[in-house]
């Protein structure tokens, strides 16, 4: 288990899926609670896609920076599903149109959270995929930096192992432009 690597880790879990936004919540306050000198918070998607070197580069820049990082991936590439290739360029292309920021890559699970806004993603509504897009906006309302950082672009088993849902995540991300 987690506990047997260090006595510095807290596994916070739900006995049943509430969402993808609300785990990030709950790992959220964990943080909040438990680690009250953090500079910030990096997430990771827990489907494979994201490879230990990218975390570390995602951590190094973080360090630099202090402003949230986004894990960056190339959709151009033949590996990517067609489905992900065409959801993730029109949410970028959407995020665009609503915010003036260009990312490339608003739907990646890849990120480094400054602590200063942790308290404030807290109140953000999204109980699913919606609330990372949420947080994208919110920064992009205040007018806050939001960086992209390249990593590699991964679909294990072409994406089998993601819990995202291709009507239901994608309406609810599409409604927050409208």
């Amino acid at each position: 288990t987690f506990h047997s690597i260090s006595n510095n880790i807290y596994l916070v879990s739900h006995n049943i899926n509430c969402g993808k936004g609300i785990a990030l919540k709950s790992g959220f306050e964990c943080c909040q609670k438990n680690f009250q000198n953090i500079i910030g918070i990096i997430t990771v998607d827990a489907d494979g896609q994201h490879q230990t070197e990218d975390i570390n580069k995602i951590y190094t820049k973080f360090i630099d920076e202090n402003e949230l990082i986004l894990g960056s991936r190339d959709f151009g590439q033949k590996q990517v599903p067609l489905k992900s290739k065409i959801g993730n360029t029109i949410t970028s292309k959407l995020f665009t149109i609503k915010t003036k920021y260009t990312l490339k890559d608003t739907q990646t699970g890849l990120r480094a959270i400054p602590n200063r806004y942790i308290k404030e993603f807290l109140k953000i509504r999204g109980d699913k995929f919606e609330f990372e897009t949420e947080t994208l906006m919110y920064l992009a309302e205040k007018k806050e930096k939001i960086l992209e950082e390249p990593i590699e672009t991964i679909y294990y088993k072409k994406n089998k192992n993601t819990n995202f849902k291709v009507i239901r995540d994608s309406f609810n991300i599409i409604k927050l432009f409208i």
